[in-house]
């Protein structure tokens, strides 16, 4: 099991709506005025709210993402060895490996202030793995041509 199979991936409206309809009532009314049932849901960490424990799953997954992409030619290159494998361009991977640098924060907080300079940051991390067109191929990182 990888830090990608813990990624919320089907949040919905509706399990927005229901964040905004918590938060809502707790700015207008108090948070005493949640029901225990309310209160529970609300302070357990909500699938349509975007809290420190998504940013910090982003960011392994981030991480996960570029060290797999960085060691997967030596794979390929090991696996090919172990086979008896000619080498051949299908076991080449299509981007400069070096090019693969990510400084993806994975130490958020609750109470942590996300400013513009770190989301910053962790988009460009995520721009990484995003994908560019260089030369009319596809790549999977933005970063040094080859």
């Amino acid at each position: 099991m990888s830090i990608i199979d813990n990624l919320v991936y089907d949040r919905t409206q509706a399990d927005v709506d229901r964040v905004f309809t918590l938060k809502n009532k707790i700015l207008t009314e108090g948070l005493s005025s949640l029901s225990a049932e309310e209160k529970t849901e609300y302070m357990a960490g909500m699938k349509g709210a975007y809290n420190y424990g998504d940013m910090n799953r982003v960011g392994q997954a981030v991480a996960y993402i570029a060290n797999r992409m960085t060691s997967l030619p030596g794979q390929l290159a090991a696996y090919r060895a172990e086979k008896g494998v000619a080498d051949d361009p299908i076991y080449q991977v299509p981007y400069d490996p070096s090019s693969v640098v990510v400084a993806a924060k994975t130490n958020w907080a609750m109470g942590d202030t996300p400013t513009q300079s770190l989301v910053k940051a962790s988009h460009a991390s995520l721009g990484h793995t995003a994908g560019s067109e260089q030369s009319g191929q596809s790549h999977f990182f933005h970063g040094k041509q080859h």
